[in-house]
């Protein structure tokens, strides 16, 4: 038998009446090996977990996602008005000195 980077989970699966073909695991396995058995689950693997040779949960993959951009480019145009000269300061020269903290100028 060929090494396998999941050897804990060789041959440990379950096929009796509607269970899927889970995999089985235990809660210590489950413990010392959670990011492995995240990365089953990622890709679409179902667990089910056992205490004590009982069965107490089952792990399952969420349904994925897919976020569709709702960005329409160009929806936004001409709808910007520009009522001054960007060039100009928007607050005058007085008032913006004040603004400088004394020993700046």
């Amino acid at each position: 038998m060929a090494y396998h980077r999941y050897a804990f989970l060789a041959g440990k699966t379950e096929n009796q009446k509607g269970n899927c073909d889970m995999k089985v695991t235990n809660v210590s396995e489950l413990e010392n090996n959670l990011d492995q058995i995240l990365f089953y689950v990622e890709n679409g693997e179902r667990f089910r977990i056992y205490r004590r040779n009982v069965p107490i949960a089952h792990l399952i993959p969420c349904e994925k996602k897919i976020f569709k951009n709702k960005t329409v480019l160009g929806c936004g145009r001409g709808t910007v008005q520009i009522k001054s000269d960007l060039t100009e300061p928007m607050i005058p020269d007085k008032a913006a000195q004040t603004l400088i903290p004394a020993g700046e100028i």
